[in-house]
């Protein structure tokens, strides 16, 4: 899974706009793939803006994938990507 820093820097200043999911195919032993994803908008209105990211169809269980995404994400919110 490769990342851009602008995508890092979007993970790391957008908050509880970041959601992490899991999906998968509609088929018989089909692995689930994780996703990061941005929503904009408030409440009721909170919509899908952009899939940031998603790994490979390579877990078992989507809290498996969920998970995984949400390690991702607090390893990213740690990183300093623009350090020199």
């Amino acid at each position: 899974m490769g990342m851009s820093v602008i995508t890092a820097l979007t993970i790391q200043g957008n908050g509880d706009d970041i959601v992490c999911e899991a999906c998968r195919e509609r088929k018989k032993g089909a692995k689930w793939e994780g996703m990061i994803s941005l929503y904009r908008g408030q409440g009721r209105d909170k919509h899908l803006h952009t899939v940031l990211l998603s790994s490979e169809p390579i877990y078992n269980f989507s809290w498996t994938a969920k998970a995984a995404m949400k390690k991702l994400v607090a390893k990213i919110r740690a990183t300093d990507f623009l350090k020199r």
